[in-house]
């Protein structure tokens, strides 16, 4: 498994507690709508699962409901 960084580019909500969030990679290495980036999030040993719901060549958006600790710290 590949173990790239991603820069946030966006993060916004777009209703109470679901967020859109767009990432920028150096190579974008998704191939269909559908499989999951493994997410890590500061402090937490554990990467969370999330649906790629958009991508090119060099970004992919997740979108995410917070559910828990894990992906309230990730929507801030």
């Amino acid at each position: 498994m590949d173990r790239e960084v991603s820069r946030i580019i966006e993060n916004r909500q777009l209703a109470g507690g679901i967020y859109k969030m767009t990432l920028e990679t150096k190579e974008c290495k998704f191939s269909r709508p559908g499989q999951f980036a493994m997410i890590g999030v500061e402090g937490k040993f554990l990467r969370r699962p999330i649906s790629v719901c958009e991508y090119d060549s060099d970004r992919y958006t997740i979108i995410y409901k917070v559910v828990g600790e894990g992906t309230d710290i990730l929507s801030r």
